[in-house]
């Protein structure tokens, strides 16, 4: 009995020491210690990738901060990006906020891959309208990727006007150059925590996909990552140019009581003051209505960062070649349409916001989508609304991008998987401000499928049988397709995604039961925004 407790205590003794081994990586910025996490998966939280971007450094590009030979206890809850949020239970920063909020985490699996390259790696940027959220959250959580051998990699970065404020006299662009950074870091130091430097996925959902858009249409990115995976852009919602990038800026310096381009009267302003003017100095801009969601977002300039929009450029081919996942939720427009109108909607009032919206156009939007679309006995337009928020904002400049870089780059054009998220949630993780998301399949109801979370850090959500076993087809699928460019290969998934092609615009419906391919999807609606176009 004596050996057999001395036998297991030596291998718990080695075990220790050997994991103890791997946690401690050398980095181009300092070793970093990290620890075992409660499923024992390794794990690095609040590595620092820049320099706190306040005081001079507020309103400029992102500096990395001088190496260190101290080791860096990697255990930090790191503050979320200042912000104002709003969002579902556990997606805001639970352990404050702070201009120095330039942080990353990793979580890696335990055993050494047997890639003498490493393990796939992803990169996962997060959403909310570039004004919320944070990378380090309950619902971003990679225990089951690493699981399933991938090294995550989740971020914070700059948002609102501290992250996008852009003046005449700005760069603007500040909170993608922080991605951008924090890509290169991952570039440099990845092989360390045991990925793969030269197999990274960059992903995001929602403002996080927009940005994941971005890097692969700006130059600068190249190189940086090798696969994508957009889940809900909205592409119907455009990026500013400079014209109204200034005139933003403008707004909140006035607001704030600074002169027209005063960088440095802007810098001596207290963050609560700069969120202030924020939510409360923008006018709206009744030339470009779909702009006002995103007041401080991303700025295209041809001679800078980002020369063009994406949804202009990638359905040029003008985008990097990599394979792409990509797609959308059913009630995508649920989230706006509720947010814009509090209220129902009667058909006069229904009817009245179509002709504001598309002005000639209006008689064609009404034949598809007239009042009683979803309900013969409707009573309230926002239903309608909804899909074609949905479809415009959403799934039908989707198409239109796949499209376009498909007939652009022919045989060439890069291996696509499309899927549209159907299933309807049956616990509640939206919290008493999206009440209007219980019986529908809002605007990021995809997201504890992919990580397989089912929990905002406090409650725990109970699924389904059903539930469960769609999140472990997903986050195969999406394992399957970070470590193989193919969701299909690798872990079994129960149906395939298909390979898009234009003649069919196939995807893959995800819902449990349910799974199915279906082609044409919406075609009539779709072709009619491709007549007409998507920004209004």
């Amino acid at each position: 009995m004596f050996v057999t407790l001395f036998v297991c205590l030596m291998v718990v003794a080695v075990a220790a020491s050997a994991s103890a081994g791997d946690l401690l990586v050398q980095t181009t910025l300092g070793p970093v210690n990290g620890h075992l996490n409660g499923a024992g998966i390794r794990e690095w939280k609040g590595i620092r990738y820049a320099k706190a971007p306040s005081g001079a450094l507020r309103w400029e590009y992102p500096q990395s901060p001088a190496p260190s030979s101290s080791t860096y206890e990697a255990n930090y809850d790191a503050p979320g990006c200042p912000q104002h949020c709003n969002l579902p239970p556990g997606n805001c920063p639970a352990y404050g906020q702070s201009e120095d909020c330039l942080f990353l985490t990793v979580m890696a699996p335990t055993k050494p891959s047997v890639d003498p390259a490493g393990y796939p790696v992803f990169f996962w940027i997060h959403g909310g309208a570039y004004e919320q959220g944070l990378g380090n959250c309950a619902l971003y959580n990679g225990t089951y990727f690493a699981m399933n051998d991938v090294v995550t990699v989740v971020i914070n970065y700059r948002l609102g006007a501290l992250g996008y404020m852009a003046a005449s006299n700005m760069q603007g662009n500040y909170g993608i150059m922080d991605q951008r950074l924090a890509m290169q870091w991952t570039k440099d130091n990845i092989a360390g925590f045991g990925g793969n430097p030269g197999k990274v996925t960059i992903g995001g959902q929602s403002a996080g996909g927009m940005s994941v858009g971005i890097h692969l249409v700006a130059p600068k990115s190249k190189g940086l990552f090798q696969q994508s995976i957009i889940e809900s852009y909205p592409y119907g919602i455009p990026f500013h140019d400079r014209t109204t990038a200034s005139a933003n800026a403008n707004s909140m310096m006035e607001y704030l009581g600074c002169a027209k381009n005063d960088v440095a009267c802007m810098r001596a302003k207290t963050v609560d003051e700069v969120l202030d003017g924020q939510d409360n100095s923008v006018k709206l801009n009744a030339r470009n209505l779909f702009i006002n969601f995103l007041p401080f977002a991303p700025l295209i300039d041809p001679n800078g960062e980002v020369p063009e929009q994406p949804l202009f450029a990638m359905a040029k081919g003008n985008l990097m070649q990599t394979p792409t996942l990509t797609g959308t939720v059913k009630d995508e427009g649920q989230l706006f349409v509720w947010e814009l109108f509090t209220k129902p909607l009667n058909r006069v009032s229904y009817y009245a916001t179509i002709d504001g919206l598309f002005g000639s156009h209006a008689g064609a939007i009404k034949d598809l989508y007239p009042f009683n679309l979803v309900n013969p006995k409707e009573e309230d337009g926002r239903n309608v609304l909804n899909m074609l928020g949905t479809d415009l904002l959403f799934l039908c400049p989707l198409r239109n991008v796949t499209r376009g870089y498909h007939a652009a780059l022919g045989n060439s054009a890069i291996p696509t998987y499309g899927y549209h998220f159907e299933h309807k949630m049956s616990f509640d993780c939206w919290g008493a401000n999206y009440t209007f998301c219980l019986d529908s399949v809002c605007h990021g109801s995809e997201l504890p499928f992919v990580f397989n979370v089912f929990s905002d850090g406090v409650i725990t959500y109970n699924p389904t049988t059903a539930e469960k076993d769609l999140s472990t087809d997903m986050y195969k699928a999406w394992s399957n397709f970070i470590q193989n460019g193919n969701p299909n290969t690798g872990l079994a998934v129960p149906v395939a995604f298909p390979l898009y092609e234009t003649v069919s615009d196939t995807l893959l419906v995800l819902n449990e039961p349910g799974m199915k391919t279906v082609s044409g999807f919406r075609d009539q609606y779709c072709d009619l925004f491709d007549q007409i176009g998507f920004f209004w």
